[in-house]
């Protein structure tokens, strides 16, 4: 019995899936083909085809869009097939089981053809098979580019996390070699020398001046761009309205609780001024250089590089954990108070960093909180 085609005709999805323009005639194996076809309705969750089932049929969308998902790795959906494409097209050709379930995430109708009326309407028109094989190349081609861009995608992934391990170790052996040295610095052997005189901090400001230029040179040699380790003015304003309130919070903390100490326990502190601007000298100066430059090598590299080199939700806060403990650790050869001043501090830079993604607000943050710190007089203590 010939069944009516004229409605499926009106179909556009059908249309450009022939090879037909609006007003084209269809040609007489073409109508040989629509009358074995049948026109199906789903809706939302229902399972079209099953993986691991025999495939007999080929599917062409109409209207709507199916999920492919994949049930040996847990249901999880693996691609998406809009208004206008098929699916099932190997069942035309082989009776292979099939390789993923396909399911409507809307109200969705589609055009079905089985494996039998196809075969056997190829044999009384041999012509159709190079209409179906010709989408098939298509579909192959339009496939095989795909993957040769993901691959291509992956090969950049692999070279920037082959790059971004080896700034991780470099840096990570500078801080090494920075903590031995201070701490040989500090020995009896250098202090009962002749020449011993407090030197550590122009070897600390040294050694992070060396350590910033081979990060640097790594950097430039990695190709990477410079947004990928912080040096950006990408939301700069809102990094740097953010540093202000964070700061100013910080400082008035800090004032508070010098003024309780000297209220309870008076003569902690030296000075009974919450800002003493006795202890002010050339280092607050250059502090507008150190608190960058620390930062730099901190989050932009060691805790960008984790952000990037860890996976999962929890990546930021792992990223922070371990850059924190590394420089609380930093800290320890000189006090156990510096070391856990800088562990909280780092939580409280890395945090912000994290969410601002730009070195801006952070060296700001830096540059304020320890100079005021150190007027208030929190570094003698250590």
């Amino acid at each position: 019995m010939r069944r009516d085609v004229r409605s499926f005709l009106s179909s556009k999805s059908l249309r450009n899936f022939l090879c037909l323009d609006d007003i084209q005639a269809v040609p007489d194996e073409l109508n040989l083909l629509l009358e074995r076809m049948n026109r199906l309705s789903y809706r939302p969750g229902d399972v079209i085809i099953r993986e691991g089932d025999i495939g007999d049929s080929f599917y062409l969308i109409d209207t709507g869009h199916v999920a492919v998902i994949s049930e040996q790795e847990n249901n999880r959906k693996i691609g998406v097939i809009e208004e206008g494409d098929f699916f099932g097209e190997l069942a035309l050709l082989t009776r292979k089981p099939r390789t993923a379930t396909v399911k409507a995430e809307t109200d969705t109708t589609v055009f079905q053809l089985s494996r039998e009326d196809f075969q056997e309407i190829t044999r009384c028109c041999p012509t159709i098979n190079g209409t179906l094989l010709n989408k098939l190349y298509d579909r192959i081609r339009s496939a095989y580019k795909q993957l040769e861009e993901k691959n291509e995608q992956l090969e950049e992934l692999n070279r920037i996390r082959t790059q971004l391990v080896s700034i991780f170790i470099s840096v990570v052996l500078l801080i090494t070699v920075y903590t031995f040295v201070l701490v040989f610095l500090r020995s009896d052997f250098i202090a009962r020398q002749a020449f011993a005189v407090d030197i550590r901090e122009y070897v600390s400001r040294g050694i992070e001046v060396v350590t910033l230029m081979i990060v640097i040179r790594m950097i430039v040699n990695s190709r990477l761009p410079l947004k990928h380790f912080g040096v950006t003015l990408q939301g700069w304003k809102r990094a740097v309205v953010e540093a202000l309130g964070v700061s100013a919070v910080a400082i008035a903390v800090l004032g508070m609780l010098k003024a309780a100490t000297n209220m309870y326990y008076p003569g902690i502190f030296r000075e009974t001024e919450i800002l003493f601007f006795g202890y002010f000298g050339l280092s607050y100066i250059t502090y507008i250089i150190v608190a960058p430059l620390q930062e730099f090598i901190a989050r932009g590299t060691v805790q960008s590089t984790l952000e990037r080199l860890f996976s999962g939700r929890h990546r930021g806060f792992l990223a922070i954990l371990v850059t924190s403990l590394l420089f609380g650790s930093l800290h320890v050869y000189s006090s156990i108070p510096l070391a856990v001043s800088a562990l909280l501090t780092s939580w409280l830079w890395g945090w912000m960093y994290n969410r601002q993604q730009t070195l801006a607000g952070v060296s700001l943050s830096h540059f304020l909180i320890g100079n005021a710190a150190g007027l208030m007089g929190y570094w003698t203590f250590f």
